[in-house]
């Protein structure tokens, strides 16, 4: 049954603060398979009280290999679980990399704590937050001596600062994936691809109402984390953070994320967009659509209205990754996403030169080349 936004909110709802102020502590409130701490530290490593800049930490939990885990916290299933799934019809290529995943287990990859991160796919770092990770990092490698620290979502061709400071103090850069951006910060001159025009036409005949929302109610929370889990976790991947019906209410209700609905004249929701923004970039943390509507093309004209939205409001649009071919046809210009790792110290420092070895083999890797494998 189709989500339906609900006007007659019959008490006050909660008024929750910024996000230090409750998204911390154990995430599987928020996110099922999370499997992990969240904390907020400044750059000096002091706690929140002291009135400056909080970066968020997650802390990763090592769980058993069959226990559910997600890519955003932990970087043995963004490597490697993940991976070996999609390579399930290649059975002896998903047994090597499932095998690989559990020796960098056991070289303790999963003792993580990932700096800036937050429970989303495709964190947008701020320049001030970029320019003390690197002075985190050093004081993080202290207090936690046995552990891996990484940073996620780093772009040459906008971090390319933090990325020389991380290398500079022991960090390896490991290509992770293909992302794509639309920058619609400036009036589009000349002919807009066919694909979009033609989701942009479909989106304006479809009757459809776009409706961003401050907040949206619990009923709503619960019907939306429906139609995202069907289509993330039933569809796609069980990688995939697992959110809960509380994160899309919190998240919203804290003003950290709105909500894009495409509603039908009954007020059924037929599709969702929870929006995130920093400074001029927006991204799409979450989404979802109405999978037994009648209605055809959902997710295309959920992609036109993010993207009206994007260009109404003068941004760019950080689209993550995946459907890859889709976001290409529709003028999405592909960047390669890193990852910068640095290990604890080991017996004859073997780790270091594991990286180091890995950094090297993948150093002439481009997107152009991911997107021959289909990113």
């Amino acid at each position: 049954m189709a989500a339906k936004l609900m006007r007659d909110e019959t008490m006050a709802p909660e008024q929750l603060g910024p996000l230090h102020e409750w998204l911390k502590g154990d995430l599987s409130p928020w996110v099922q398979n999370a499997n992990a701490q969240l904390e907020w530290v400044s750059k000096a490593l002091t706690l929140e009280d002291s009135g400056e800049l909080l970066i968020p930490l997650t802390l990763n939990t090592p769980t058993p290999d069959h226990a559910p885990g997600t890519y955003i916290t932990s970087l043995k299933c963004g490597w490697f679980d993940y991976l070996a799934e999609e390579l399930h019809e290649r059975q002896v290529l998903a047994w090597l990399i499932k095998r690989l995943g559990s020796l960098a287990k056991n070289l303790g990859l999963e003792d993580l704590i990932l700096i800036g991160n937050l429970p989303v796919s495709t964190n947008l770092h701020d320049l001030e937050s970029l320019s003390g990770f690197a002075q985190l990092a050093r004081h993080l490698r202290t207090r936690y001596p046995k552990h891996f620290m990484a940073v996620r979502n780093l772009i040459p061709s906008q971090h390319a600062s933090t990325l020389e400071a991380l290398k500079a103090i022991g960090f390896f850069a490991i290509p992770q994936r293909v992302v794509y951006h639309f920058d619609l910060r400036l009036p589009i001159t000349g002919k807009k691809p066919s694909h979009l025009q033609r989701d942009l036409t479909l989106l304006k005949n479809s009757g459809l109402k776009v409706q961003v929302h401050q907040s949206i109610t619990r009923e709503t929370s619960r019907l939306i984390c429906l139609q995202y889990q069907q289509i993330y976790i039933d569809k796609h991947s069980a990688f995939n953070a697992n959110y809960t019906a509380d994160f899309f209410y919190d998240s919203t209700q804290s003003g950290a994320f709105q909500c894009m609905t495409l509603s039908d004249a009954q007020e059924n929701i037929l599709a969702f967009a929870m929006l995130y923004t920093m400074g001029q970039t927006l991204s799409v943390p979450a989404l979802g659509y109405e999978t037994q509507s009648s209605m055809t093309g959902l997710y295309r004209m959920l992609f036109a209205s993010i993207w009206l939205h994007t260009q109404n409001s003068k941004m760019s649009l950080n689209y993550s990754s995946g459907a890859g071919d889709f976001k290409r046809k529709r003028g999405g210009l592909a960047e390669l996403e890193y990852t910068l790792i640095a290990p604890p110290k080991s017996l004859l420092n073997y780790k270091s030169h594991l990286l180091e070895w890995l950094q090297n083999i993948t150093s002439q890797v481009t997107a152009q080349d991911l997107i021959r494998h289909g990113a």
